[in-house]
């Protein structure tokens, strides 16, 4: 079997995602345990991160240039994180496999037990003055400011790693990550908690890990849809085509959550203003088989109900 590149960051979160897709493709064929090779990406956005203080999209050039090494095929397959990559698809790719879906929820972590006991007490009551919050969203910066008016948000970049040291160094009260990415590096813990899905609705994609691959490898698209978890497919189209209906970009505080049941697929979203203030709420019900298209529906309503004004103000 000819040696297959798995293409990855190089964040310790990154490459155990790498390191699932591979353990997946090795459970369907046991022969590519030695064909399988992570190969660590380092990027300019890994770079320049630490520096840039203002850099809203490093996800976006962290994705151009993991996708770039597909493209001159330094590598044969890229892993990422769903939220990551745009929601139109460059048309040179394809996404091969979406993996079961860990945790979509937001987090809250402090310090410790007590600490994250009072602010989750904090945010069941709506007051919360003076605490500060640590994170770079505007989703997560817009819903926390609409629940909690007095809040503080201060600008929080970097790994996983380097987030949670500096929630040590006392810059923070608390900090505000994907529950996801904790579990997948074993991180839960009782200064963890997760918020509910009801207020704060996940980005697009959120706990999905996917497989991209150049469109012209047939052959490895054939292996790698074998990993392929339809469900989490189901519900990352729907919250995609939400997404790109819709307009919004990394910039626009927007979340969307798709759920399955039966027959039947129910999309929630929100969209807020920059400042929280001002928001869009509604869900909607489709087909199963008709993801995109409830997604795409959706949008419109959003679209009907102003969102434009509320995703061009920051």
């Amino acid at each position: 079997m000819k040696k297959i590149r798995i293409g990855s960051r190089g964040s310790k979160l990154a490459l155990i995602q790498a390191a699932t897709v591979r353990d997946r493709l090795v459970e369907i064929d046991p022969s590519l345990e030695r064909a399988c090779e992570i190969v660590p990406i380092h990027t300019t956005g890994d770079k320049i991160q630490a520096v840039a203080s203002n850099l809203t999209n490093k996800a976006g050039l962290f994705v151009k240039e993991i996708e770039r090494a597909l493209k001159k095929q330094k590598i044969d397959i890229a892993v990422h994180s769903l939220k990551d990559l745009p929601a139109k698809q460059h048309s040179d790719f394809d996404l091969g496999a979406f993996l079961a879906r860990q945790d979509p929820r937001d987090a809250i972590v402090c310090s410790d037990r007590r600490r994250v006991d009072s602010i989750w007490h904090m945010l069941q009551t709506g007051a919360a003055a003076g605490v500060r919050f640590g994170t770079s969203s505007p989703r997560r910066s817009a819903m926390l400011r609409h629940y909690l008016r007095d809040c503080h948000i201060q600008p929080l970049r970097g790994n996983v790693d380097s987030r949670l040291k500096r929630l040590q160094t006392d810059d923070f009260d608390v900090i505000v990550l994907a529950m996801a990415g904790l579990l997948r590096l074993g991180l839960q813990s009782e200064a963890v908690r997760a918020l509910p899905l009801q207020r704060f609705i996940p980005a697009a994609g959120q706990g999905v890990v996917v497989v991209e691959l150049l469109k012209q490898q047939q052959q490895l698209l054939t292996l790698v849809e074998q990993i392929n978890h339809p469900p989490t497919q189901t519900a990352a189209l729907a919250e995609r085509s939400f997404i790109a209906k819709l307009g919004a970009s990394c910039w626009s505080a927007v979340g969307v959550y798709a759920e399955l049941e039966g027959d039947t697929i129910r999309l929630h979203a929100a969209l807020f203003s920059s400042d929280g203030r001002e928001k869009i709420e509604d869900q909607l019900e489709g087909r199963l088989d008709e993801p995109e298209e409830l997604g795409c529906g959706l949008a419109e309503r959003f679209i009907a109900q102003g969102a434009a004004s509320l995703m061009g103000d920051g």
